[in-house]
């Protein structure tokens, strides 16, 4: 299976449980990878034949920027449905950080894997 790796990706959302958190947009970093297939592409040499990151990235980042949860788990499994949602990707995983929570901890991070066929499951088309 071939892999689009995205890492580092800066967002800001409402995101947390306490009011001092609720107050302003909280900062994430966002690391995927993609499973696709890159053999159209790898053979064609075009953009149409593989996904735009540039555009993924910024739709990823404007999907982020309308969310707001409490929890860094509620935001990673949004962002999942958004990507299968936007994009032909057969599975999803995403680490999600949410620096400076803690005086003591540099962040709080979570992973999240999910596979097209676990979507679809769980997110049936009506």
């Amino acid at each position: 299976m071939d892999s689009l790796i995205l890492t580092g990706l800066q967002a800001r959302c409402l995101l947390g449980v306490y009011p001092e958190e609720r107050q302003h947009p909280q900062p994430v970093k966002i690391d995927l990878k993609l499973d696709i297939d890159t053999g159209r592409a790898a053979l064609s040499d075009h953009l149409t034949d593989t996904i735009d990151y540039k555009a993924l990235t910024d739709s990823v980042c404007a999907h982020v920027k309308q969310q707001s949860f409490q929890l860094i788990e509620a935001l990673a499994q949004s962002i999942v449905q958004f990507i299968f949602s936007h994009y032909a990707v057969k599975a999803v995983e995403i680490r999600l950080e949410k620096p400076q929570v803690l005086a003591n901890v540099e962040c709080i991070s979570i992973v999240l894997s999910r596979t097209k066929e676990e979507f679809l499951l769980f997110n049936p088309r009506p």
